[in-house]
């Protein structure tokens, strides 16, 4: 399901083709799609069995502008509503232990609170982690992922690192 679902319309979004030409899974999904290309040169540079990093968000951005977005990478303005509803909590994933802790504690449920403390530690750790992957994105492309998560990272409340924004 990962080849048909991620790899294949992130390889068409770029402009690149699956190696395996002769496969079933590409010609299967080729008819489907409507596509064709003529048999490729094995040393063509669009020949190719993975995306960079910079390709995926590319084909990030061109899902979100054709209005065929994938629900993986769907914003939380589309997939839950939150100006249509009146949640009484919110509990994100970088301090889930921290806010279960106080949901649990709002309703007489005991909670680990020793989780919570090893996560603070961690967290500052693995951002700085993910946020590499930025660092040869170029600066379009990094504006065009900005402009279609803008609103998810204002209504709960991330920032951008510094050095987000500098060019490769």
């Amino acid at each position: 399901a990962n080849l048909k679902e991620f790899l294949l319309p992130a390889l068409l979004s770029n402009g690149l083709v699956f190696k395996d030409q002769d496969s079933d899974v590409w010609k299967n999904f080729l008819v489907k799609k409507k596509e064709s290309f003529g048999k490729l040169d094995p040393e063509d540079e669009r020949a190719r069995l993975s995306v960079t990093f910079t390709e995926f968000l590319k084909h990030v951005a061109n899902t979100f502008e054709e209005g065929r977005i994938d629900r993986h990478w769907k914003t939380y303005g589309l997939l839950c509503s939150p100006c249509f509803f009146d949640y009484e909590y919110i509990v994100k994933t970088e301090t889930q232990d921290e806010d279960l802790e106080f949901v649990f504690g709002r309703f007489g449920f005991p909670s680990d609170p020793h989780r919570a403390k090893k996560l603070r530690g961690d967290l500052a750790t693995k951002m700085a982690r993910d946020f590499r992957y930025y660092e040869t994105v170029p600066l379009e492309v990094k504006q065009e992922i900005y402009n279609i998560y803008k609103a998810d990272m204002e209504m709960f409340g991330y920032d951008l690192p510094d050095d987000f924004w500098e060019t490769p």
